[in-house]
Protein backbone atom coordinates (compact mmCIF):
# COMPACT_ATOMS: atom_id res chain seq x y z
CA UNK A 1 0.00 0.00 0.00
CA UNK A 2 1.34 3.43 -0.93
CA UNK A 3 -1.25 6.20 -0.83
CA UNK A 4 -2.80 6.38 2.63
CA UNK A 5 -6.47 7.31 2.39
CA UNK A 6 -8.41 9.22 3.32
CA UNK A 7 -6.22 12.30 3.40
CA UNK A 8 -6.78 14.65 6.30
CA UNK A 9 -9.43 15.94 6.46
CA UNK A 10 -12.49 15.23 4.29
CA UNK A 11 -15.65 16.83 5.60
CA UNK A 12 -17.99 14.09 4.44
CA UNK A 13 -15.90 11.09 5.61
CA UNK A 14 -15.72 9.45 9.02
CA UNK A 15 -13.10 6.81 8.18
CA UNK A 16 -9.98 8.61 9.39
CA UNK A 17 -8.17 6.38 11.88
CA UNK A 18 -6.57 7.32 15.19
CA UNK A 19 -3.23 6.31 13.68
CA UNK A 20 -3.70 8.84 10.88
CA UNK A 21 -4.52 11.62 13.32
CA UNK A 22 -1.38 10.75 15.32
CA UNK A 23 0.64 10.91 12.09
CA UNK A 24 -0.74 14.39 11.42
CA UNK A 25 0.48 15.49 14.86
CA UNK A 26 3.94 14.08 14.18
CA UNK A 27 4.05 15.82 10.81
CA UNK A 28 4.44 19.21 12.47
CA UNK A 29 7.37 18.07 14.64
CA UNK A 30 11.06 17.65 13.75
CA UNK A 31 13.47 15.89 13.30
CA UNK A 32 12.47 12.41 12.15
CA UNK A 33 12.80 9.43 14.47
CA UNK A 34 14.79 7.42 11.91
CA UNK A 35 16.10 7.39 8.35
CA UNK A 36 13.18 7.70 5.89
CA UNK A 37 10.82 7.42 8.88
CA UNK A 38 7.25 8.71 8.78
CA UNK A 39 7.46 9.45 12.52
CA UNK A 40 9.04 12.39 14.33
CA UNK A 41 11.10 12.25 17.54
CA UNK A 42 8.53 13.86 19.82
CA UNK A 43 9.60 15.12 23.24
CA UNK A 44 8.54 17.37 26.11
CA UNK A 45 6.75 20.63 25.41
CA UNK A 46 9.26 23.17 26.81
CA UNK A 47 6.71 25.83 27.76
CA UNK A 48 3.76 24.08 29.38
CA UNK A 49 3.42 23.29 33.07
CA UNK A 50 6.65 22.33 34.80
CA UNK A 51 7.93 20.52 31.67
CA UNK A 52 8.19 17.23 33.63
CA UNK A 53 11.04 18.39 35.87
CA UNK A 54 12.03 15.57 38.24
CA UNK A 55 13.08 16.49 41.79
CA UNK A 56 13.64 14.91 45.18
CA UNK A 57 10.66 14.39 47.46
CA UNK A 58 9.92 17.29 49.84
CA UNK A 59 11.41 15.23 52.64
CA UNK A 60 13.99 13.21 50.71
CA UNK A 61 13.31 9.47 50.65
CA UNK A 62 13.43 6.71 48.04
CA UNK A 63 11.05 8.49 45.69
CA UNK A 64 11.00 11.38 43.22
CA UNK A 65 8.45 14.01 42.23
CA UNK A 66 7.59 14.52 38.56
CA UNK A 67 6.20 17.89 37.57
CA UNK A 68 3.27 18.69 35.30
CA UNK A 69 3.57 19.05 31.56
CA UNK A 70 2.70 17.85 28.10
CA UNK A 71 4.81 15.34 26.18
CA UNK A 72 4.66 14.06 22.62
CA UNK A 73 5.38 10.31 22.66
CA UNK A 74 6.19 8.68 19.34
CA UNK A 75 5.04 5.09 18.92
CA UNK A 76 7.79 2.55 18.32
CA UNK A 77 5.72 -0.58 17.61
CA UNK A 78 4.38 0.34 14.17
CA UNK A 79 5.87 2.13 11.14
CA UNK A 80 2.98 4.61 11.04
CA UNK A 81 2.01 4.55 14.71
CA UNK A 82 2.41 8.31 14.95
CA UNK A 83 2.71 10.59 17.96
CA UNK A 84 0.58 10.51 21.11
CA UNK A 85 -0.07 13.67 23.16
CA UNK A 86 0.15 12.97 26.89
CA UNK A 87 -0.81 15.48 29.59
CA UNK A 88 0.06 15.54 33.30
CA UNK A 89 -1.76 18.23 35.28
CA UNK A 90 -0.05 17.89 38.69
CA UNK A 91 2.94 16.56 40.62
CA UNK A 92 3.28 12.76 40.54
CA UNK A 93 5.37 10.92 43.14
CA UNK A 94 7.08 7.71 42.04
CA UNK A 95 8.93 5.24 44.25
CA UNK A 96 12.53 4.26 43.58
CA UNK A 97 13.41 0.64 44.32
CA UNK A 98 15.66 -0.11 47.30
CA UNK A 99 19.35 0.42 46.63
CA UNK A 100 21.88 -2.37 46.30
CA UNK A 101 24.14 -2.74 49.37
CA UNK A 102 27.28 -3.07 47.24
CA UNK A 103 26.94 -1.46 43.81
CA UNK A 104 25.33 1.69 42.36
CA UNK A 105 22.48 1.58 39.87
CA UNK A 106 20.94 3.80 37.19
CA UNK A 107 17.15 3.94 36.85
CA UNK A 108 15.19 5.90 34.27
CA UNK A 109 12.01 7.95 34.55
CA UNK A 110 9.86 7.68 31.43
CA UNK A 111 6.57 8.77 29.94
CA UNK A 112 5.20 5.68 28.19
CA UNK A 113 2.15 4.74 26.14
CA UNK A 114 0.48 1.33 26.01
CA UNK A 115 -1.81 0.76 23.03
CA UNK A 116 -3.63 -2.57 22.68
CA UNK A 117 -3.79 -2.19 18.91
CA UNK A 118 -0.06 -2.91 18.83
CA UNK A 119 0.51 -5.08 21.93
CA UNK A 120 -1.06 -6.10 25.24
CA UNK A 121 -4.51 -5.24 26.50
CA UNK A 122 -3.96 -1.77 28.04
CA UNK A 123 -4.88 1.55 26.45
CA UNK A 124 -3.28 4.23 28.65
CA UNK A 125 -0.24 6.36 29.16
CA UNK A 126 1.71 6.67 32.40
CA UNK A 127 4.77 8.02 34.14
CA UNK A 128 7.01 5.19 35.30
CA UNK A 129 10.40 4.35 36.78
CA UNK A 130 12.35 1.57 35.07
CA UNK A 131 14.78 -0.01 37.53
CA UNK A 132 18.29 -0.66 36.27
CA UNK A 133 20.81 -3.35 37.24
CA UNK A 134 23.29 -2.63 40.01
CA UNK A 135 26.93 -2.93 38.90
CA UNK A 136 30.34 -1.47 39.59
CA UNK A 137 29.90 0.58 36.40
CA UNK A 138 26.12 0.69 35.93
CA UNK A 139 24.35 1.66 32.71
CA UNK A 140 20.82 2.90 32.20
CA UNK A 141 18.22 0.25 31.30
CA UNK A 142 16.53 0.15 27.92
CA UNK A 143 13.48 2.35 27.56
CA UNK A 144 10.07 0.66 27.12
CA UNK A 145 8.30 0.71 23.77
CA UNK A 146 6.47 3.95 22.96
CA UNK A 147 8.26 6.06 25.55
CA UNK A 148 10.27 9.23 26.16
CA UNK A 149 13.12 9.16 28.69
CA UNK A 150 12.77 12.12 31.06
CA UNK A 151 15.53 11.61 33.65
CA UNK A 152 18.20 9.19 34.78
CA UNK A 153 18.22 8.53 38.52
CA UNK A 154 21.62 7.65 39.94
CA UNK A 155 21.07 5.32 42.90
CA UNK A 156 24.24 5.02 45.02
CA UNK A 157 25.03 1.78 46.84
CA UNK A 158 23.24 1.60 50.22
CA UNK A 159 21.36 4.85 49.51
CA UNK A 160 18.29 5.56 51.61
CA UNK A 161 17.34 8.85 49.96
CA UNK A 162 17.29 10.30 46.45
CA UNK A 163 18.28 13.97 46.22
CA UNK A 164 18.29 16.45 43.32
CA UNK A 165 21.96 15.72 42.57
CA UNK A 166 20.92 12.13 41.72
CA UNK A 167 18.36 13.32 39.13
CA UNK A 168 20.03 13.73 35.73
CA UNK A 169 18.01 15.61 33.11
CA UNK A 170 17.61 13.66 29.85
CA UNK A 171 14.47 15.33 28.49
CA UNK A 172 14.31 15.83 24.71
CA UNK A 173 12.24 18.90 23.95
CA UNK A 174 9.68 18.79 21.16
CA UNK A 175 10.38 21.06 18.20
CA UNK A 176 7.90 22.29 15.60
CA UNK A 177 8.84 21.89 11.94
CA UNK A 178 11.15 24.78 11.04
CA UNK A 179 11.79 25.57 14.70
CA UNK A 180 14.93 25.48 16.82
CA UNK A 181 15.73 22.34 18.78
CA UNK A 182 16.20 23.12 22.49
CA UNK A 183 18.94 20.82 23.81
CA UNK A 184 22.24 20.71 25.68
CA UNK A 185 25.67 20.49 24.08
CA UNK A 186 25.72 16.83 25.20
CA UNK A 187 22.28 16.00 23.75
CA UNK A 188 22.49 17.73 20.37
CA UNK A 189 20.75 15.62 17.66
CA UNK A 190 23.11 13.20 15.90
CA UNK A 191 20.85 11.32 13.48
CA UNK A 192 18.35 12.19 10.73
CA UNK A 193 19.76 15.69 10.40
CA UNK A 194 18.89 17.98 7.51
CA UNK A 195 20.43 21.10 6.02
CA UNK A 196 19.45 24.20 7.97
CA UNK A 197 18.35 22.44 11.17
CA UNK A 198 18.88 24.82 14.10
CA UNK A 199 19.72 23.93 17.70
CA UNK A 200 19.98 26.07 20.82
CA UNK A 201 22.25 24.68 23.54
CA UNK A 202 20.86 25.76 26.91
CA UNK A 203 24.14 25.03 28.74
CA UNK A 204 26.42 26.98 26.35
CA UNK A 205 23.85 29.56 25.12
CA UNK A 206 25.00 28.96 21.52
CA UNK A 207 22.88 28.57 18.38
CA UNK A 208 24.18 26.21 15.67
CA UNK A 209 23.05 25.32 12.15
CA UNK A 210 23.57 21.92 10.51
CA UNK A 211 25.40 22.13 7.17
CA UNK A 212 24.62 19.02 5.14
CA UNK A 213 27.42 19.72 2.65
CA UNK A 214 30.04 19.80 5.42
CA UNK A 215 28.18 17.17 7.49
CA UNK A 216 28.94 19.37 10.49
CA UNK A 217 27.36 21.89 12.83
CA UNK A 218 28.19 25.52 12.11
CA UNK A 219 27.74 28.37 14.59
CA UNK A 220 25.19 31.04 13.80
CA UNK A 221 26.86 33.79 15.83
CA UNK A 222 30.06 35.45 14.57
CA UNK A 223 32.16 35.10 17.74
CA UNK A 224 31.70 31.79 19.52
CA UNK A 225 34.45 31.62 22.08
CA UNK A 226 37.26 33.97 22.95
CA UNK A 227 40.22 34.34 25.29
CA UNK A 228 42.70 37.15 25.73
CA UNK A 229 45.72 38.20 27.73
CA UNK A 230 47.05 41.72 28.02
CA UNK A 231 49.46 43.72 30.17
CA UNK A 232 50.33 47.38 29.90
CA UNK A 233 53.06 47.56 32.57
CA UNK A 234 55.49 44.68 32.06
CA UNK A 235 57.08 43.92 35.43
CA UNK A 236 59.39 42.16 35.81
CA UNK A 237 60.89 42.73 32.40
CA UNK A 238 60.45 40.18 29.60
CA UNK A 239 63.68 39.61 27.67
CA UNK A 240 64.09 37.90 24.28
CA UNK A 241 67.48 36.89 22.86
CA UNK A 242 66.65 33.73 20.89
CA UNK A 243 66.84 33.54 17.10
CA UNK A 244 64.53 30.50 17.22
CA UNK A 245 60.85 30.71 18.16
CA UNK A 246 60.31 30.39 21.91
CA UNK A 247 57.38 30.97 24.28
CA UNK A 248 57.41 34.64 25.23
CA UNK A 249 55.51 36.91 27.62
CA UNK A 250 52.17 35.09 27.93
CA UNK A 251 49.91 32.12 27.19
CA UNK A 252 46.15 31.61 27.53
CA UNK A 253 43.65 28.77 27.71
CA UNK A 254 41.28 28.53 24.75
CA UNK A 255 38.45 26.15 23.77
CA UNK A 256 37.52 25.70 20.09
CA UNK A 257 34.05 24.19 19.88
CA UNK A 258 33.58 23.44 16.18
CA UNK A 259 35.66 21.61 13.58
CA UNK A 260 34.82 23.85 10.60
CA UNK A 261 35.27 27.33 12.10
CA UNK A 262 38.23 29.71 11.93
CA UNK A 263 40.45 31.08 14.66
CA UNK A 264 41.21 34.79 14.64
CA UNK A 265 44.48 35.71 16.39
CA UNK A 266 45.51 39.27 17.21
CA UNK A 267 48.93 40.12 18.65
CA UNK A 268 50.18 43.52 19.71
CA UNK A 269 53.37 44.24 21.66
CA UNK A 270 55.94 46.96 22.22
CA UNK A 271 59.52 46.99 23.49
CA UNK A 272 63.08 48.15 22.95
CA UNK A 273 65.83 46.59 20.83
CA UNK A 274 69.44 47.04 21.97
CA UNK A 275 70.93 46.73 18.49
CA UNK A 276 69.94 47.85 15.03
CA UNK A 277 69.34 46.65 12.37
CA UNK A 278 67.33 43.77 13.80
CA UNK A 279 63.83 42.39 13.44
CA UNK A 280 61.34 40.42 15.54
CA UNK A 281 58.91 37.70 14.47
CA UNK A 282 55.75 36.96 16.46
CA UNK A 283 53.74 33.75 16.22
CA UNK A 284 51.40 31.48 18.18
CA UNK A 285 51.03 27.78 18.63
CA UNK A 286 48.22 25.72 20.07
CA UNK A 287 49.48 23.44 22.88
CA UNK A 288 52.96 23.19 21.36
CA UNK A 289 51.69 22.32 17.88
CA UNK A 290 52.43 24.09 14.59
CA UNK A 291 53.78 27.65 14.83
CA UNK A 292 51.63 30.17 12.97
CA UNK A 293 53.50 33.38 12.16
CA UNK A 294 51.46 36.50 12.87
CA UNK A 295 53.79 39.45 12.20
CA UNK A 296 57.37 40.63 11.44
CA UNK A 297 58.83 43.96 12.37
CA UNK A 298 62.21 45.55 11.59
CA UNK A 299 63.52 48.08 14.12
CA UNK A 300 64.88 51.24 12.53
CA UNK A 301 66.12 52.82 15.77
CA UNK A 302 67.95 51.04 18.58
CA UNK A 303 67.35 51.89 22.24
CA UNK A 304 63.86 53.32 21.83
CA UNK A 305 60.54 51.79 22.89
CA UNK A 306 58.52 50.99 19.78
CA UNK A 307 55.31 49.17 18.90
CA UNK A 308 56.76 46.22 17.06
CA UNK A 309 53.78 43.94 16.42
CA UNK A 310 50.15 44.65 15.62
CA UNK A 311 48.57 42.13 13.29
CA UNK A 312 45.66 39.74 12.80
CA UNK A 313 45.74 36.29 11.22
CA UNK A 314 42.88 33.90 10.46
CA UNK A 315 43.72 30.23 10.91
CA UNK A 316 41.55 27.41 9.52
CA UNK A 317 43.54 24.29 10.44
CA UNK A 318 42.71 24.08 14.15
CA UNK A 319 40.60 21.11 15.23
CA UNK A 320 37.94 21.39 17.90
CA UNK A 321 39.35 20.97 21.40
CA UNK A 322 40.94 22.62 24.42
CA UNK A 323 44.29 24.36 23.96
CA UNK A 324 46.97 26.43 25.60
CA UNK A 325 47.75 29.20 23.12
CA UNK A 326 51.36 30.33 23.47
CA UNK A 327 52.67 33.70 22.30
CA UNK A 328 55.92 32.92 20.46
CA UNK A 329 58.72 35.21 19.30
CA UNK A 330 62.24 35.23 17.88
CA UNK A 331 64.86 37.71 16.70
CA UNK A 332 65.99 37.72 13.07
CA UNK A 333 69.61 38.36 14.08
CA UNK A 334 71.47 38.21 17.39
CA UNK A 335 70.47 40.92 19.86
CA UNK A 336 68.30 41.64 22.87
CA UNK A 337 64.67 42.68 22.90
CA UNK A 338 63.24 43.90 26.21
CA UNK A 339 59.70 44.70 27.39
CA UNK A 340 59.42 46.63 30.68
CA UNK A 341 57.01 48.93 32.51
CA UNK A 342 56.97 51.27 29.50
CA UNK A 343 55.60 48.52 27.27
CA UNK A 344 52.50 46.41 26.73
CA UNK A 345 51.28 43.29 24.97
CA UNK A 346 47.97 41.83 23.86
CA UNK A 347 47.15 38.30 22.74
CA UNK A 348 43.53 37.84 21.65
CA UNK A 349 42.15 34.55 20.26
CA UNK A 350 38.59 34.13 18.96
CA UNK A 351 36.65 31.34 17.28
CA UNK A 352 34.57 32.80 14.45
CA UNK A 353 32.40 31.64 11.59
Amino acid sequence: MTEVNPAGWFQNLSTHTAEQFRSYIGAILTPASGAASLKSLGGVHPGLGAAFVVTQNGTPNMSVNIGSGLVFVTGSEGPKQGTYICENDGTVNKAIAASDPTNPRVDIVVAKVQDAVYSGATNAWSLAVVTGVAASSPVAPAAPNNSVILYNINVPASATTIINANCIDKRPFATALGGTVNCKSTTRPTANLYDGLLVYESDTKLVSRYDATLADWMPVSQTLSAANSWNNTISPSAVLTSTALVNFATSIGFVKRYASTRVKVYISLSGVMTAQPCGIVTAVNFTSGTDYEIDRYNFNVAGQHQKCASAIRYITAIAAGSYTVNLRAKLLVAGTFTMDTNDSYTLDVEEIV
